[in-house]
């Protein structure tokens, strides 16, 4: 049986220690780098399946490692550990690949539930490789992450707890008269589920929709209930008969539930 390898790339000595004893003691391989450029060489010799990765580290930060990561092996499971835990980060690094955001301190039973994870949906992206079409024919893309519809809003609707979310967009408070567009914010199943917007205009159909979905967020997949209403609500926003959709309330918005 494959013995399945961990990278921990971490500029702080103690918790690449830390990391190292706990996985060790369950039988995985590891390897550690405190810096970027010399973490990412190890990925070419170690062949990790999964890296944790910290955000803040002098020279290259996490964010490049992130990046990188994803145009070396997109079968390496990377897993953000940080000290500064923001949703704005949170977003960017799910953009960048990472399954999952790890804030410090970090505790044994955190990282081993959290790694777990990460190497099954390593396994299921690996093995069960979900197909779509395209206009050049079958390709083959990975899926790690399920996303469910929270909110389907225009922005002038968008009440001010949300703003976080939709400003990740690039919205300004300025453009709430805009009618052609709604934002869409979707909950990314995780160990801590994570909230993200994007934009839609009204002339998108589902498929578009999905794209845009896999182009801002990374491999991310609509749930069947989630696509299904979605396109029910896509129709109603071009016809001119839809309002707004509230499923969940974020960041206790309150704000009434209309269709």
């Amino acid at each position: 049986m494959k013995e399945l390898k961990i990278l921990i790339i971490d500029d702080e000595e103690a918790i690449c220690d830390a990391c190292s004893q706990i996985f060790t003691k369950d039988g995985y391989l590891v390897e550690t780098c405190r810096e970027g450029t010399s973490g990412l060489q190890k990925i070419d010799n170690f062949k990790p399946d999964v890296v944790l990765v910290d955000l803040k580290m002098p020279g290259m930060s996490g964010m490049e490692v992130l990046e990188k990561i994803k145009k070396k092996d997109k079968n390496v499971v990377p897993i953000v550990i940080t000290g500064y835990g923001t949703i704005e980060l949170a977003v960017e690094s799910m953009k960048n690949g990472a399954v999952d955001f790890l804030r410090k301190p970090l505790t044994a039973e955190k990282l081993k539930s959290v790694t777990r994870k990460a190497l099954k949906e390593r396994k299921a992206s690996v093995e069960v490789q979900p197909l779509r079409d395209n206009e050049a024919g079958t390709k083959r893309d990975h899926y790690t992450h399920i996303a469910d519809l929270v909110v389907f809003v225009k922005p002038l609707d968008l009440p001010p707890s949300l703003y976080p979310f939709a400003k990740c967009t690039g919205w300004q408070e300025s453009m709430t008269a805009e009618q052609d567009v709604r934002f869409l914010i979707l909950k990314i199943r995780g160990t801590v589920d994570s909230y993200h917007a994007i934009v839609v205009k009204n002339n998108m159909d589902i498929e578009q929709v999905e794209e845009k979905i896999h182009k801002d967020l990374g491999i991310v997949k609509l749930s069947n209930a989630t696509r299904d209403k979605l396109k029910e609500l896509l129709q109603k926003f071009r016809s001119g008969e839809f309002t707004y959709f509230v499923r969940h309330q974020i960041n206790k918005a309150t704000f009434p539930h209309r269709h």
